[in-house]
């Protein structure tokens, strides 16, 4: 069925206006097949077993250093840019990881993750070790985290809330209860954050909201259909300096690339597992490079692409 989807959406979406931007893969780091370290793992399959990396967020850190969160092997991978595994986390203090949804850059080279099972969010510091639980609220399910200047911004899925907390972990804001209105949300599931607007991926409304720091609501837009410009199960969204932004479709296996009004541009990818393709794409992010990075989670691999401009 999300092969037939993503079918439609090219068909429809091949007759409607492109921006001559487009985008160009320069580089693909696979994850299939790295070893396992995990003794339950070996004494059911083997030693030689080997374990692929489903990246579904991630977030780039200090040094050429990446970090993923991987929720089906429950564990938090940070490796470089060539692909070089440099640690895998499966545990913060006395607890294992169980559900490490989203992973984001804080200051000073320290790193955070969410756990929604736990409802925490944990912070890891430049030498990549546990430092402390941030957040704890087992009546919250954090998800989707980002950090700006000193707040880290979460999206509450189960609440239908957007939460934001100080560097103390304190709660100093939250907005939003479920609905389809202005300001509502539909199981929000990943946002992110720039020095004007908060960009939140309201899932279950199949629509990017966009809000300023306060929580006031300033624009919406897609919706569900199989067009450009209209969603099926939006995931992961990024910003570039242009104010472009990309929106991962995990059903489509797809990019869309909109505008600071909302406005249609582009796409990019289709189901599949060669270069430039997707297999459930979820976590994205810009660069420091300014290059689109894309967890490709199913195809178990990081694809790096460039907007290049068509001659």
């Amino acid at each position: 069925m999300r092969k037939v989807y993503a079918l439609f959406f090219v068909l429809c979406i091949a007759f409607l206006y492109l921006n001559p931007e487009s985008v160009k893969l320069i580089k693909s780091i696979n994850f299939k097949g790295s070893a396992s370290n995990n003794k339950i793992i070996n004494i059911i399959f083997g030693k030689n077993q080997k374990l692929s990396i489903r990246p579904s967020s991630i977030a780039e850190l200090k040094d050429n250093t990446y970090c993923v969160t991987d929720q089906q092997n429950r564990m938090v991978v940070l490796f470089d840019i060539n692909g070089r595994i440099k640690k895998k986390i499966r545990s913060f203090g006395k607890k294992r990881f169980i559900s490490p949804v989203s992973c984001c850059r804080g200051e000073l080279g320290s790193f955070f993750v969410s756990d929604s099972f736990y409802g925490e969010i944990i912070k890891f510091n430049s030498s990549f070790k546990f430092e402390k639980v941030l957040v704890s609220n087992n009546k919250r399910r954090n998800t989707g985290i980002s950090y700006y200047s000193g707040k880290l911004f979460c999206t509450d899925t189960e609440n239908h809330q957007i939460i934001i907390y100080n560097s103390f972990g304190n709660e100093i804001l939250s907005f939003g209860l479920r609905g389809n209105r202005d300001g509502e949300f539909n199981f929000p599931t990943h946002l992110t954050v720039d020095e004007k607007y908060i960009y939140v991926n309201d899932a279950l409304n199949f629509r990017i909201q966009i809000f300023d720091h306060k929580g006031n609501f300033i624009r919406k837009f897609g919706r569900n259909g199989i067009n450009g410009g209209e969603f099926s199960k939006p995931k992961g969204i990024a910003v570039d300096r242009k104010n472009r932004i990309f929106v991962t479709d995990v059903i489509y296996d797809n990019v869309q690339v909109f505008d600071i009004n909302g406005r249609f541009l582009s796409y990019f990818g289709e189901t599949g597992n060669s270069p430039g393709k997707f297999w459930m794409p979820s976590g994205i992010i810009i660069n420091s490079r300014e290059e689109i990075v894309i967890a490709d989670k199913f195809n178990s691999r990081i694809q790096i692409f460039k907007v290049i401009s068509e001659i």
